[in-house]
């Protein structure tokens, strides 16, 4: 066994549930100690990001209430802290500052990404799928160009239809017509490397993979790159071995 918390600042229902899944299968176990803590703060109480970003409504309430969620899972001592909430991310800068220590535990699962895209294709060109929120604000557009990565994103004329899509998951409402139009959005897309920016998506995505459909592109889940930086900083963790040590 080992000393490690993972800590989910959740901000919307089935996104949090699933993340929640995703990283227990990611840590298969003979015992139950043998995987890490998880805490989960799933505040649905936090108005909606995307409005506090299009309109500045309650910008103020989205922010303390994060910082809130983050402060306590700091308190909980966890080790690592994840946003299952793209949007949500660009509200981070003012949030770290608030909190002592966020910056340190939290992991941006954006920067995560850009990271990874660099390490493993280089500079290419992304199409992504995301809340409107996420593409106004350019936030991966800005952190990816580090890395010369070219970030393309919807037509405004499709924002409706994500907007639709993301909600089917938000209210598990998805049915054959949602997946569909999932489906279709990403191959219409002219780019072989695919970002789901929005962590409803990786619900419908499992979806449609479980359906025995097959992408011809590379699909890229930020949470994916996340939840491959737990396990490995997990797996590099000495074995307390005693339960006692645990229970502080």
């Amino acid at each position: 066994m080992k000393n490690y918390t993972i800590g989910i600042v959740g901000l919307a229902s089935y996104a949090t549930v699933d993340l929640m899944r995703r990283i227990v299968n990611a840590f298969p176990a003979e015992k139950e100690w043998d995987r890490p803590r998880i805490i989960v703060d799933n505040n649905c109480l936090i108005p909606s990001r995307v409005r506090a970003i299009l309109y500045e409504e309650n910008t103020d309430l989205v922010i303390k209430g994060m910082s809130r969620q983050i402060s306590y899972l700091i308190e909980g001592k966890a080790d690592r802290i994840i946003v299952d909430c793209n949007t949500a991310h660009y509200f981070l800068p003012e949030v770290c500052q608030q909190v002592k220590g966020a910056k340190e535990k939290v992991i941006n699962i954006i920067q995560s990404l850009s990271d990874y895209i660099y390490e493993k294709y280089g500079e290419v060109d992304v199409g992504m799928l995301a809340s409107e929120g996420v593409i106004e604000t350019k936030i991966y557009d800005n952190t990816m160009k580090n890395h010369n990565i070219i970030v393309h994103s919807l037509d405004k004329q499709r924002y409706a239809d994500i907007r639709r899509m993301i909600e089917a998951v938000k209210q598990s409402k998805i049915d054959k017509q949602i997946l569909e139009e999932f489906k279709e959005m990403i191959m219409s897309f002219p780019y072989d490397y695919i970002i789901l920016g929005c962590t409803e998506l990786p619900v419908l995505y499992d979806e449609v993979i479980n359906s025995g459909f097959v992408f011809n592109k590379v699909i890229l889940d930020p949470l994916d790159v996340a939840i491959t930086f737990l396990k490995r900083e997990y797996q590099e963790l000495p074995d307390v071995g005693d339960f006692a040590m645990l229970q502080d």
